[in-house]
């Protein structure tokens, strides 16, 4: 969602400065990305990370300006798009996901490089793998030709989209077939080749295989095939022409768009433009945007007039562009066939910078789709804060699967009332085609002092979908956290209470604490609680029920430092969502409760310099109940022993070997197996490595679903 400032995450708890923020320019045509500028935190947005808010300080814009004249929807322009990469902690799910890459690249001479890159994500029991290999040949920095190859292979981790700034998010992933990508893209500066010539070119050609997988390129139900280019040439000192061609091949439709834009300055003031751009669409299966759907030609025409005010300084300075500027254009199709609608439309704009606070702008324009444009503006009341307004009326935008007239009002201010407390507030209303929603948000950060930071949040509103039907929404939520020298805690309690036509009405509480302490030089203290209950009006089948609670002590003596040993007590009740699925996505839900009781002790202690023994005992005490209704619960009892060596071989390898024994007394099952594992340190305090484990099961007891055989990768880090 573009136009505002205020961006929810799809996830809470964000890990601390594991956020990276990107404003994507994308090309309207092909979806490629032509700009991507990364943003600074404190800087250019701010984050909080228990809520997993954040907010930009300055409203993003629908669309970025592009030099194609055409208008394609009502809003002219290529798009712009908020892209955010986080770790958070799961909170109510083990942690189970590992992540990892590396990248190299090698410049054989002053013109060819080969770079190979490489990457492995687990998610759970799913796997995926990408690899490439690139190699550009360059003849000066801004001309060159580049070729590259890869290759993916398993389910990815789904990407998360929404346009209406975090309230409602759809997904998309793989299906986790071996699928591959080629490309060969090319830039061409005139000056670095011909000695006083000026302009640039460029072309791409790209191949994505059906369930490829990479960040930002996957083609989860068809092949993608496309081909493009560029030329922008200045032909006189006032004359200059714009050449742009793309093709896109698939099974569901092929598209091509071609267009040659004329640009003339008759004066310092005023220029004027024409334009022509003709695209094609033969569609084989239809989609859920009528829009999109659409088959047959068409070829518009664009006549275009700017004025922008000049101040002439001194004699010999250059001419400074004014703090305002206008436009005017009218357009019409020349010609279409199949159900192509008419695009004809007349509109005009402008633009006001009326002093170093205060930015106004806006477009209208009217035409076969209706009235279309924007108005927004941006007012800087003083270093600490800033309101905003803008407003887009829009028809038939291609990056939307609903055709019809959009309309977006946003408003909202944010101020810093001291270096220690800022408040914010959003109103985000969506109306017309597709889906239409109003939010109020509304929050407080505060940080009392250098030790206590506290947070307030209100979410009041209603998102309707013509798939998914209308939800009210109604959330509150608190957050704490202390930190002073060796004490760490934070704490969140939220409360949200929605109803929908389709969905019925649920409450839901939810409440996250972490406890950390260096009691002492030997002692250190650790604990959790975390608990989540919803209640559901359709009944106690859709409920979804947690609650954790976590008491840990490590001890490290400092006057025997071959001495570790960890105490670890959990508690843990559990009852999955209706829409999570068991174990095996083929047995349906998860249809069990869990409550168990875990104790556990682990220790190791180095006999010797390159030799050291360990070992863990743990016993779960629980219940489980198989229907999700109700019905008896039976015991669950099972204790694991662990013995452990640590052996150290050559100067910075390590090996490790455990003997497991899993004993289920009501199953009145053994199972025993071993580990193996290689290690190698990475400075004083960082070991990194792998090995294979032949048992089936997880040394952690809350973990029933038999799912850990295999290999495994391990970072360990010590302080």
């Amino acid at each position: 969602g573009t136009g505002g400032s205020l961006y929810y995450l799809h996830h809470q708890d964000i890990t601390q400065g594991s956020e990276r923020v990107w404003v994507e320019e994308r090309d309207r045509d092909s979806g490629l990305v032509l700009k991507r500028r990364e943003l600074l935190p404190a800087q250019d947005y701010d984050v909080n990370y228990i809520q997993g808010r954040l907010i930009l300080e300055r409203p993003l814009s629908a669309t970025a300006d592009s030099t194609s004249l055409v208008e394609t929807t009502a809003l002219n322009g290529n798009g712009l798009f908020l892209v955010v990469a986080y770790e958070y902690v799961p909170g109510l799910n083990a942690l189970s996901d590992l992540a990892y890459g590396f990248r190299t690249q090698d410049w054989l001479n002053d013109h060819i490089a080969v770079g190979v890159s490489g990457y492995r994500q687990q998610t759970g029991t799913a796997q995926q793998t990408l690899g490439g290999v690139d190699a550009p040949l360059r003849y000066r920095p801004g001309t060159y030709v580049r070729a590259e190859v890869a290759r993916a292979a398993g389910p990815s981790a789904e990407e998360q989209s929404s346009l209406n700034g975090g309230f409602d998010f759809a997904s998309r992933g793989s299906d986790g077939r071996h699928a591959g990508a080629q490309r060969v893209d090319g830039l061409l500066d005139l000056s670095e080749v011909w000695a006083g010539h000026h302009g640039q070119g460029g072309f791409y050609w790209q191949n994505r295989d059906r369930g490829f997988s990479a960040p930002g390129q996957i083609t989860p139900l068809e092949a993608v095939e496309q081909v493009g280019g560029r030329l922008s040439l200045p032909l006189t000192k006032r004359l200059a022409v714009e050449i742009k061609g793309d093709e896109r091949t698939a099974l569901s439709q092929d598209r091509t768009a071609a267009e040659g834009d004329f640009r003339y300055a008759f004066t310092d003031h005023w220029t004027g433009s024409v334009g022509v751009r003709g695209d094609d669409r033969s569609t084989r299966i239809a989609n859920a945007s009528r829009l999109l759907s659409e088959n047959g030609a068409r070829i518009d025409s664009v006549f275009r007039v700017d004025y922008q005010p000049v101040d002439k300084p001194a004699a010999a300075a250059p001419p400074v562009p004014g703090n305002w500027n206008a436009y005017g254009f009218t357009q019409h199709t020349l010609s279409r066939s199949g159900d192509r609608h008419d695009n004809d439309r007349v509109g005009s704009g402008f633009g006001w910078q009326f002093n170093d606070r205060l930015r106004l702008s806006s477009e209208a324009s009217f035409g076969n789709g209706g009235l279309g444009g924007k108005l927004g503006g941006d007012y800087r009341i003083d270093d600490r804060s800033n309101a905003y307004l803008n407003y887009t009326l829009e028809t038939e935008r291609e990056d939307v699967n609903y055709r019809g007239r959009q309309g977006v009002f946003t408003t909202g201010t944010r101020y810093r009332v001291s270096d220690s407390m800022s408040v914010y507030g959003e109103t985000r209303d969506t109306q017309g085609a597709g889906p239409a929603s109003l939010i109020h948000a509304y929050g407080l950060d505060l940080a009392a002092n250098d030790r206590w930071t506290y947070g307030l949040k209100t979410e009041l509103g209603t998102v309707s979908d013509p798939l998914a039907g209308d939800l009210k929404r109604k959330a509150f939520g608190l957050n704490a956290s202390y930190k002073i020298k060796d004490t760490q805690y934070a704490s969140s309690l939220e409360y949200r209470d929605e109803s929908g036509n389709l969905t019925g009405k649920r409450d839901t509480w939810l409440m996250r604490n972490t406890y950390g302490q260096q009691l002492d030089r030997d002692w250190r203290l650790l604990g959790k609680i975390n608990f989540s209950f919803s209640d559901s009006s359709r009944g106690a089948f859709f409920d979804g029920d947690y609650a954790e609670a976590v008491a840990g002590a490590a001890y490290r003596p400092v006057a025997n430092d071959r001495w570790n040993t960890l105490f670890k007590y959990t508690y843990l009740y559990n009852l999955p969502s209706a829409g999570q699925l068991g174990p095996r996505a083929s047995t349906g839900i998860a249809d069990y409760a869990q409550a168990s009781h875990v104790l556990s002790i682990d220790t190791v202690y180095d006999l010797t310099r390159w030799f050291a023994v360990g070992g863990k005992y743990g016993l779960r005490v629980g219940q489980l109940r198989d229907n999700r209704i109700g019905g008896p619960w039976f015991n669950s009892r099972a204790q694991l022993y662990v013995l452990r060596g640590d052996v150290h071989l050559v100067k910075h390898w390590d090996a490790v070997i455990e003997g497991r024994l899993l004993d289920t007394t009501e199953a009145r099952d053994q199972r025993a197996g071993a580990l193996v594992g290689i290690y190698r340190h990475v400075g004083e305090h960082f070991k990194i490595g792998g090995g294979y484990n032949f048992t089936d099961y997880s040394d952690d007891l809350t973990d029933l679903s038999f799912r850990s055989h295999g290999w495994f990768f391990n970072l360990l880090g010590e302080i």
